[in-house]
């Protein structure tokens, strides 16, 4: 079996940790990118880590396959798979090590550490190191040291601890989404105004009152029919959670045209569930949708 037969069947693993890696090793040997099915993982894998990974994999290896016979576009600093800089092994495996202790005090100590000495090539590490992670105080701190290190590209792995069972940790991913400040990211935050929390409420009413130079409907239409799927995806999820006008004609939109057959199901189901629970603009809505299909 070939380097990249083999890499393929592992993305394809029912484990998580294996799908991971995997995603690394194709990075770092930079064969010929299956866009296809990255992109498939970086939308439908179940594992917030696995999308996150594969989202930036499909990224660099997309932006490689752009350049042609110029060869590979070079990685990002901290993109999987980036060597790191000259005297940063040891503390990359100090990290690491200490991110997989069994003592939650040790793993908590670790990530202060790392803020306070921070360093590009420490995100994927804390990135990888969240979805698993079992403490509540230690995964708090994970959210709020990946909002500070990181950027963009870590919208999607923090997005889905604003549905957190701890408060706490809610709280935080609202901050470090701020911290992101991407319309990606900050579309995010609008579900979470209506958290039963008061701190969370407030975190998010405070970086949603921030957006400046638009409105929520105007940034939210604009992400709604951007040419990113990660921006529209976030879209759908914040006009999930709206009961205006606006939001559902924007679901409506979606249903109808979207380039992706998966998010144009994702508008309709959203629209069915409006339409179900008495919403008549909902049905009118649906009623002028072409057949699924």
């Amino acid at each position: 079996m070939t380097t990249l037969s083999r890499i393929l069947h592992r993305l394809e693993s029912p484990d998580e940790g294996e799908r991971i890696e995997a995603l690394l090793e194709l990075v770092r040997v930079q064969g010929p990118a299956p866009l296809d099915r990255l992109f498939r993982l970086a939308t439908e894998d179940p594992s917030p880590g696995v999308r996150y990974y594969a989202r930036r994999a499909f990224g660099s290896l997309k932006a490689a396959a752009g350049a042609g016979r110029e060869g590979p576009a070079p990685a990002p600093p901290d993109a999987p798979g980036a060597a790191p800089a000259p005297g940063e092994e040891a503390r990359l495996a100090s990290l690491a090590q200490d991110l997989g202790a069994l003592d939650p005090r040790r793993r908590l100590a670790a990530v202060r550490r790392a803020v306070a000495d921070p360093a590009p090539t420490f995100v994927p590490l804390l990135a990888a190191a969240l979805p698993r992670e079992s403490s509540v105080e230690v995964r708090a701190a994970l959210v709020a040291a990946i909002g500070r290190l990181g950027g963009p590209a870590e919208t999607a792995l923090l997005a889905p601890f604003l549905g957190d069972r701890d408060h706490r940790v809610r709280a935080n991913a609202v901050d470090a989404l701020a911290a992101i400040g991407s319309e990606e990211a900050i579309v995010q935050l609008i579900p979470a105004v209506q958290d039963p929390d008061h701190r969370v409420q407030t975190n998010a009413a405070r970086a949603l009152a921030g957006v400046e130079g638009t409105s929520i409907p105007r940034l939210l239409r604009a992400l709604a029919l951007d040419g990113e799927v990660w921006n529209r995806d976030a879209a759908l999820h914040a006009l999930d959670s709206l009961d205006a006008p606006f939001a559902l004609r924007l679901l409506a939109e979606m249903a109808r045209g979207d380039a992706v057959q998966r998010l144009r199901a994702k508008a309709r189901a959203c629209l069915e569930r409006r339409a179900t629970a008495g919403q008549a603009l909902a049905r009118h809505l649906l009623e002028g949708l072409p057949p699924e299909g």
